[in-house]
């Protein structure tokens, strides 16, 4: 912040904000449920329906998510995966309530009365969380940006920038990145004295 002509910052500045509670959620996608911690209290566990598989865009993505938006309704096409025309057996345009975004490439935790007997059994969709219009909604009217959503169980992992953050780098990776683990090497054109 400039304060005066060439001074930037100031001292005795308090600014306060809160933070939400710590909740992480962890959908096993084998299992087939979710469960929703808040501060080290489990405080709903849910059947769910993922990713049906046989390929790899059907694949829910397995990793570190982070509650990135909301939107309620939603609509979802079929236009993701090239299919537009309306007589084509796998065209779909659903409206779709209680939506919370996963990652950057359209997975969403979100209500589907449509897969209900599903739920807790199989796995049934194009790559998101499946629940229960009455948990999506308790879902929806929780979650917060950057909330925690732990997908495992598939063997699809989740691309580092697929989201926000990049939880998929292990640290050790992480840091040969940063300048402060790589040794500076002298430059062989530098005079020397």
């Amino acid at each position: 912040v400039r304060a005066a002509k060439g001074v930037y910052g100031r001292s005795g500045h308090i600014h306060r904000f809160r933070v939400g509670p710590r909740r992480i959620s962890t959908v096993d996608v084998r299992r087939h449920r979710m469960t929703v911690e808040e501060n080290g209290v489990t405080v709903r566990t849910t059947p769910i329906s993922a990713g049906k598989g046989g390929k790899r865009a059907f694949t829910t993505t397995s990793g570190i998510h982070l509650a990135m938006g909301k939107s309620d309704p939603i609509i979802m096409t079929s236009r993701w995966m090239g299919v537009t025309d309306p007589k084509d057996p796998r065209y779909y345009k659903k409206r779709v309530r209680h939506a919370v975004q996963i990652s950057a490439t359209g997975e969403y935790v979100h209500g589907a009365p449509w897969s209900v007997e599903s739920q807790g059994r199989e796995n049934v969709s194009h790559g998101c969380v499946n629940a229960s219009p009455a948990f999506a909604e308790w879902f929806y009217a929780r979650s917060l940006r950057g909330d925690i959503v732990n997908v495992t169980g598939t063997d699809r992992p989740l691309e580092p920038f697929n989201g926000w953050g990049y939880w998929q780098i292990p640290w050790e990776r992480w840091v040969q990145g940063s300048a402060l683990d790589r040794p500076v090497k002298p430059r062989s054109d530098r005079p020397r004295r």
